[in-house]
């Protein structure tokens, strides 16, 4: 069911703007797979550097929680 959820609503034939916040243990690999199909995330995370790893892997970094 989650695998038709996911699917349906981040399959690749609708490409979607995403805003992510924390980038931690589940966040990361989640932002990784959004990225490898397509989408466009911005992200954030009060540790710098796993928002650095992220914009390396093609997301952008957002300055603050608000944006």
């Amino acid at each position: 069911m989650l695998t038709r959820y996911i699917t349906r609503n981040f399959g690749t034939a609708a490409k979607k703007r995403i805003g992510f916040i924390g980038l931690g243990n589940m966040g990361s690999p989640m932002v990784q797979n959004l990225i490898k199909h397509g989408h466009e995330l911005t992200v954030f995370d009060i540790v710098e550097e796993k928002m650095i790893k992220a914009e390396q892997e093609g997301a952008k970094a957002a300055p603050d929680v608000a944006e």
